[in-house]
């Protein structure tokens, strides 16, 4: 026998670890974060490009 672990069968100790997972809350706060800044920034750019235009 030989001390070959298949990666695919055996999983990391990471991915044992349940304090280890992914908290979806916050992603979802940071994509709104996100979202609400790209949102701001293209305003703002509309608004000055509007301004260039009169």
């Amino acid at each position: 026998m030989t001390d070959f672990v298949d990666p695919l069968e055996e999983p990391l100790d990471v991915d044992r670890d349940p304090r280890n997972g992914e908290d979806f809350a916050a992603q979802d706060a940071a994509a709104a974060r996100y979202d609400a800044e790209r949102r701001e920034h293209e305003n703002a750019a509309a608004h000055e490009a509007e301004g260039e235009a009169e």
